[in-house]
């Protein structure tokens, strides 16, 4: 496997930036011959120390044997400061996948994103963070031929609390709900002891828990 990039970097102004890098790799896999071209560009801006918005556009192109498979994305993403303590982000993006097996049976897919994130720290101890993304999808071709849509929603909450430096809680939850699927929620639980965090012999204790839905 070798990699070869090349990367670029500019501050166009104070407020704008600029950034591109691209990379060619080969190497094998299945024992084939896989060739790649990756590359990657963004424009940030930064019109006040609260605010960040970003262009970027990415993708790839992959060959093994004779599949080839090409993505590109381009997404706007943005996070604001709204207040001390209090943290928003709106993300946007469009991506675009094809695979080519080499037969002429081709496989195309779009997928537009849509994220919201909330994160509020009413103290260095405490952290409450809720994320929403929305994902339509639209696939042709393939094996199963015509065209399929569907649409995913994700709800993600979290929680983490510090009560002290050597003690660690968090919890989160996960909502999922999927074009012709039953809505799915889990639950992840974890627990972090370090009773001797400046010490030369250090102890740390954790546990963690999932609950999934019954099958």
């Amino acid at each position: 496997f070798a990699s070869n990039g090349l990367y670029y970097s500019q501050r166009l102004t104070p407020i704008l930036s600029t950034s591109a890098n691209g990379s060619f790799e080969i190497g094998s896999e299945l024992n084939q011959t896989r060739t790649a071209a990756l590359y990657y560009a963004s424009l940030t801006a930064t019109p006040l120390p609260t605010l960040t918005d970003s262009l970027v556009y990415s993708g790839n192109r992959q060959w093994i044997g004779l599949t080839s498979t090409t993505s590109d994305t381009l997404g706007v993403y943005n996070t604001a400061q709204l207040y001390r303590g209090i943290s928003a982000s709106l993300n946007l993006a469009a991506s675009l996948t094809s695979n080519d097996d080499g037969t002429g049976s081709a496989q195309r897919q779009r997928d537009l994103f849509a994220n919201i994130g909330l994160g509020i720290t009413p103290n260095p101890a405490l952290t409450l963070t809720t994320y929403y993304t929305a994902k339509l999808s639209q696939s042709t071709g393939g094996p199963a031929g015509g065209t399929r849509a569907t649409t995913q929603n994700i709800l993600d909450l979290g929680l983490s609390f510090t009560p002290f430096r050597a003690l660690s809680l968090a919890a989160g939850a996960n909502i999922l709900s999927e074009t012709g699927q039953p809505t799915t929620v889990r639950h992840n639980y974890a627990l972090s002891w370090a009773p001797f965090p400046d010490g030369q012999l250090q102890f740390n204790f954790s546990y963690s828990e999932s609950h999934l839905p019954e099958a």
